[in-house]
This record gives structure tokens, sequence and C-alpha cells, in this order.
């Protein structure tokens, strides 16, 4: 009977032990290119910084929203992190100067400081198009903001003269309607340079020679249309892809070159997305990155598109479209089966 007694208290013991023990604490969340607000994760896909915004400082916006790539449409989309630095190197002060982090009702900079609990950030502007960035923010009430990204960013307003290779020629730009059946993307076909060159398509097929020592991008590129129009790249950001989707270009059929005095072609590596904006006079602008001797280089074309449509073959090509007339009289001569070909030839004239 004492064995049985002493049995269930050891058991008795061992139950309150294990009752007692804390389960395991969770792993803290890992964020990749992306931000949580009090704990909900949402991606970043989209950051376009300024640095005329505010003098002296460069302005991140960080968004959830893919494609945008000016500050006006960031803030449109009215959800983003803004970020205001002295100096996008490394470490931040968020208590100093005019650096400063805002996020819906949460502020932190200088004169918040009693407000938070504790704030850390590092901002590092790699070059022109690329950013790495983390944020930790504990605000005295408890809410939290973090965010870690290392990736691609577009700098608003472009600058041409600031990339190491500008492109101002559009030796073909295509547009070929809809990129396969069942789709709901268009094709874009784009040969640019910023040589003299001469181009000949008597052939059937685009052919050019480059005059001088130059660099040549060929670009295959896919996005749904913004209304029926084909005459006008939609702007954004295009991801590299092997298949159709919106706002991409395929990596099997782009390319980028260069080209010596002597004509000798050197391919060159394309890396990373593509940025397009069309500014108000119609001026279209292409950036992008490639590596040469294993340096990484940024590119942008600037210029305006003069866009041919490659499902049409007109008569008179310097149209480029259907022409569309509304006659009140028409008549027609027909010549007969001329030289016993089997065919014969119609003219009509319509007044």
């Amino acid at each position: 009977m004492r064995k049985f007694h002493f049995f269930w208290l050891v058991s008795g013991i061992a139950f309150l032990m294990m009752s007692c023990q804390r389960e395991p604490a969770p792993a803290p969340q890992q964020l990749k290119n992306a931000f949580s607000w009090g704990g909900a994760v949402s991606p970043i896909e989209s950051v376009v910084y300024t640095a005329e915004e505010k003098e002296g400082c460069h302005v991140f916006y960080i968004s959830p929203t893919a494609g945008i790539i000016d500050t006006e449409n960031a803030q449109l989309a009215d959800d983003y992190i803004k970020v205001t630095v002295q100096d996008p190197s490394g470490t931040v002060d968020l208590y100093s100067g005019e650096n400063e982090v805002t996020y819906k009702d949460m502020t932190v900079s200088s004169a918040s400081s009693s407000e938070v609990s504790s704030a850390s950030l590092s901002v590092n502007l790699t070059s022109s198009r690329t950013l790495r960035l983390s944020l930790d923010v504990t605000m005295a009430s408890g809410q939290t903001l973090k965010a870690e990204y290392d990736g691609f960013c577009v700098k608003y307003p472009a600058d041409p003269s600031g990339y190491d290779v500008v492109m101002d020629k559009a030796i073909y730009a295509y547009y070929f309607g809809q990129a396969s059946a069942g789709t709901t993307t268009h094709n874009y076909y784009f040969t640019l340079t910023d040589a003299e060159y001469t181009a000949d398509t008597s052939s059937g097929s685009p052919d050019y020679d480059l005059k001088e020592e130059g660099y040549v991008l060929i670009l295959d590129m896919f996005t749904d249309l913004e209304g029926d129009s084909w005459k006008t790249l939609p702007d954004g950001v295009y991801a590299q892809s092997n298949g159709y989707g919106d706002h991409t270009y395929t990596v099997n059929y782009s390319a980028a070159f260069h080209y010596d005095a002597d004509g000798n072609r050197t391919q060159l590596l394309l890396a990373g997305p593509l940025s397009v904006e069309t500014d108000e006079e119609g001026v279209t602008t292409i950036s992008g990155t490639f590596y040469e001797d294993g340096v990484e280089r940024t590119f942008a074309f600037r210029s305006t598109l003069q866009l041919t449509n490659g499902l049409f073959n007109p008569s008179l090509p310097q149209i480029g479209e259907d022409v569309h007339v509304k006659g009140v009289y028409a008549e027609g001569l027909y010549n007969g089966n001329l030289m016993g070909s089997g065919t014969g030839m119609m003219q009509i004239n319509i007044y």
C-alpha cells in the first residue's frame, strides 16, 4: 500500500513540474524585403527616393505597392514608410539633425524622442539604384515598426547625366501586339544605342551597323496596356522574367553589347529590373544596370520613342497605321487576267 501511495506521489510531482515548464518562445520573425507594423507583415514592393524634397537630405518612400517610380504616386498610394536621412551611408542617429522616420501616426525624430522607447536605423545607398536598409523601432506605447530591405530603388526625378552610359537613339522600336493566346500582356521590342548608325530592313528583318564605338541595348518587354493605346510604353518597374508577365522583360531575348571602333562586339550582362518613365513632353527614360568587365555600370535611354506597329505592313510605312476615309463616291477599273498569270489588277479610286 505504501508503494502505491508513493507511486502516485511521485507521479503528481512530475506532473506539476511538467505543467510549470514554459513552452519554448517562438523564434524572432525574420524579415526579408518586408516591414512589420505591430506584428503584421507587408512586402516591400517599391522604394523611391529623392534628394530634392528636403535640402541636404535623402528622402525614401518605402511602399507595399508595386510599380511606383515617383514620389507623387508613392504619396497617392498613401501607405508608405517615409525615411529622411542626411547621410545614406551607414548607421543613422534618429535623435539628431533632420533625420526622421514616419509611418501612419508614428514619428521618430529628435522632436519626438520622449515618445520612443528604442530606435535603430541603418541606410546604405550602395549605388544610385540599390539600397540596403534596416529599421527597428519600439514606441513608449509598445507599438513596433520594423523593416529590412536589400534591393532595387528608383531615384526621382531621373537624372540621365548621373548614369555611366546614356543612350538617345532608337534604331528600332516595335509594338508586336498581344504576347500570346490566353495572355493579357503586349509585346514591345527595342534596339537602342548611343552611337551613329545605319539601319536596313530590305532583307525582311531589321539590321543595323554602328558607324562608331558605342553601346547597343536590345529589350524584349511585356506589359498590360493602359487603355487601348499601344503608342506609349507604360511606366513602371519591369522585372527580369522567362515568361510574358505584366511589366517584365525576357532574359532570353534581351541583351546589351559594346562595339569597339573596329566593329568587334562584346556581350554584356543585363542585371536587375528596368525603370520606365515618360514625362509630360513625351520623353521616355528607360534605365537599368549591366556588368562590363565584372564592373556594375548603370545606363539610361532618354528620348522620344516613335513606336512602329509591327502587326501592320502598310504601303505607306511613314504612316504606320490604318487610314480611315469617309468617301462619297468610288469607281473601279479591272484590268483583266494580266499576262495569263491567273491574277488580275484592280484599281479603285475613292472620292
